[in-house]
This record gives C-alpha cells, structure tokens and sequence, in this order.
C-alpha cells in the first residue's frame, strides 16, 4: 500500500483546480473511482460540496478514512461494475491512474447511469513516470506490459466517448471527455 502523501494532494488540487476553469464548470459533486487512500479525492472537497471516493479495496477505504479528517469525502467500497451511488447522482467523476482497471463496456454504461452530463477528467501514467517498478528487478519488463494494457484500455474507452481535451506525455496523460 503506498504510504498517504499530502504532496499527492497539492497535486490533485491543481488538476482539479484548472480543469474546471479550462471548462468554465460549476459542479455539486463528484465521485473519484478508484480512489485508492484518498489523497486525490480529498481536494475535490475545496470544489465540490459532496465528494464520494470508491475502490474495490477494502484496506484502501480504511486508509482513506483514517485520514478523511474534516473533509467532506465519504468513502464507499465499491467497482467499476456497479458503482454505488445514485442514478444522476454527480456532476463529474475522476479517475487517477485507475482506467486501466476498468472493462470501458462496463464502465461507460456505468458512468452514464451516475452521471448527470457526462463530464469525467482521467490522469493515467506514462513511460517516465516508471508506474513504481524502478526498484524491481524486472522493471522494464513490467512496466511493458503495464503501459500496454494502459494503452488499450485508453483506446477502447476513448472510441466509445466524446473527447473534450487528450493530453499525452512521457509523464502520462490526462483526458477529459464526455460520455
């Protein structure tokens, strides 16, 4: 488990922060699908009034609210599959480097279904970000495999999607579309 890191945080914010003046986008609430222990889904909260964080893991959701503090997220376990909320429940859902988790067949419906109009901003890594196998002895290897299935996935979703903005970097991307 990655250990919870406020720097993470700082991060998500200003994602999160020019996203939504880039698309002049005023938003109740959003949802982070695989928010992991939280630290991109508690500067949602300084947006949003209502702020829910789903992952499928159970430990992730503990650490998530150990560290929820007085923030305005609550958090669910949940996946991809059938996402636990409300039908037109949110105004935008984010996804940090979780796409790649998903079957795009079973998400989209999914996200149509929570959605209230479609907006959802995703941050998926890149070849320089080394996805955390720098230390492994099979590093490059892995890391193959991991931005091949990454790529596929992205590929697959963004056939079935409006595409607002696609920014592509060694670092990663960042995708905003509309489903």
């Amino acid at each position: 488990m990655l250990p919870y890191t406020p720097a993470l945080s700082y991060i998500a914010e200003i994602a999160v922060q020019r996203l939504l003046e880039l698309h002049s986008y005023v938003a109740a609430s959003a949802l982070d699908l695989g928010c992991g222990n939280g630290q991109k889904t508690f500067p949602l909260c300084k947006y949003f009034k209502t702020v829910v964080g789903v992952d499928a893991s159970p430990h992730m959701i503990d650490d998530a609210i150990a560290h929820r503090g007085e923030s305005c997220a609550t958090f669910i376990r949940g996946d991809f599959a059938k996402i636990p909320v409300d039908d037109a429940s949110v105004d935008v859902v984010t996804m940090w480097n979780s796409l790649h988790y998903a079957d795009p067949k079973t998400l989209i419906p999914e996200l149509k279904r929570v959605l209230r109009n479609g907006l959802v901003f995703i941050c998926e890594p890149g070849p320089a970000s080394r996805y955390g196998f720098s230390d492994h002895k099979d590093a490059d290897a892995m890391l193959a495999r991991k931005l091949i299935q990454i790529d596929k996935v992205r590929r697959e979703f963004m056939d079935e999607v409006e595409v607002i903005s696609y920014a592509p970097t060694d670092m990663g991307y960042t995708l905003v579309c509309r489903v």
